[in-house]
This record gives C-alpha cells, sequence and structure tokens, in this order.
C-alpha cells in the first residue's frame, strides 16, 4: 500500500515532465519553421514543363516525309547558383520516349544566354529547351525556342509553345521541423489521453 502512494506522485511527475518537453519540441518547431521555409537563395527549383509543342517531320531525310506533332512533358531540377541541372524526368509520349538520368548515355547541360538552352540527352537524341534565365525566384518562363531529334523513330521538330512553372524544392532543415512538429502533437495527445482526468 506504501509502495503504491509512494510510486503514484513518480508517474505524474514523469507525466509532467514529458508534457514540458512536448511542449518545448512544439515551441522551438513554430519558431523555426518560418525561417526555414523562407525563400532562400541557391535552392533548388523544379521546373515543369507546361503545354510544351513540338512540330516537325518524321521519316529520313529526303522524300518521303511526313509532318509530325507532338508534346513535352515532365520536369527537372535546376539551382541557377550553381548553374547545375540536379536531375530530370522528361517525356515525349507519342513515341513513348523519356529522358533520365538512369538512361544509358544519358546527360544534361546548359548553355548559358540570354535566352539559355538546356538540353537533354540519350543515346538516341536530344530535347533543347530555350528560356529566358531561370533564377530561384521560380514563377513562370515563357520558352522562346528549342529542338527535339530521335534518331530510332526519325523525327526532327522545334519546340513551338510552352512555358516552364517553377517551384521550390523543399529543403531538409524545412521538412525536419515539420516532422517533429507533428511527432509533438501526438505526443502531447497520447500523453493526455492517458493521464488520469482531474476531480
Amino acid at each position: 500500500m506504501n509502495v503504491h502512494c509512494c510510486s503514484e506522485p513518480l508517474k505524474r511527475g514523469e507525466r509532467m515532465t514529458s508534457i514540458q518537453s512536448s511542449r518545448l519540441i512544439l515551441m522551438v518547431c513554430v519558431f523555426l519553421l518560418p525561417a526555414a521555409s523562407a525563400p532562400s537563395y541557391g535552392a533548388l527549383v523544379k521546373w515543369t514543363l507546361t503545354d510544351v509543342t513540338l512540330h516537325g517531320v518524321q521519316g529520313l531525310p529526303g522524300p518521303p516525309q511526313s509532318s509530325w506533332s507532338g508534346t513535352a512533358t515532365g520536369s527537372f531540377s535546376y539551382d541557377a547558383q550553381s548553374q547545375t541541372i540536379e536531375d530530370w524526368d522528361l517525356a515525349i509520349p507519342e513515341i513513348g520516349l523519356i529522358f533520365t538520368p538512369a538512361l544509358f548515355d544519358a546527360s544534361a547541360s546548359r548553355t548559358p544566354g540570354p535566352p539559355d538552352s538546356f538540353t537533354f540527352n540519350n543515346a538516341t537524341g536530344f530535347l533543347t529547351l530555350v528560356t529566358p534565365p531561370l533564377t530561384d525566384a521560380g514563377g513562370t518562363k515563357q520558352l522562346v525556342g528549342g529542338h527535339f531529334f530521335n534518331a530510332e523513330v526519325s523525327v526532327d521538330a522545334d519546340v513551338t509553345g510552352g512555358s516552364l512553372t517553377g517551384t521550390a524544392v523543399p529543403e531538409p532543415t524545412s521538412t525536419a521541423c515539420m516532422a517533429f512538429g507533428i511527432a509533438a502533437l501526438f505526443s502531447i495527445s497520447w500523453v493526455r489521453l492517458r493521464s488520469p482526468s482531474r476531480r
């Protein structure tokens, strides 16, 4: 009986410590989250292709050649400060062609302008997008040209329209802070559910 009475204050103290720790974590995350999620120059920006159209010809050089129309879809990540393309995943759906770093003989490069040219290569061809300079601020940039060529299906086409829409890639600090905040909320809820009701 005496052991039960002595151990009860300890359990209540443990609950109070847990609640205080959870609240402290939540308060830290609330103060750090705005700074972590604020726009920062030098961060990666994901540029998504929107309504990009291609028009050209299909067939070996010389007659007969037929007109060809297609689209380009997908996105790529670009750091304007270091001027590097970190990742890309593009496609020409009409012929089932993709451009990714995982493909054999794949590469991506930027030719400075203005306007700037971004070229994505694979073993059978390339896609070039010509655009005003891309910055870490993101936003929407109208394409001003480009070219697509694929030797496997003998397609040679120009980029005739479309735009790029840039959104910042979430930084690890921001993501981690949000995760800590969610964990703290769950911890507080769990402790309150297990705490004895007040009389």
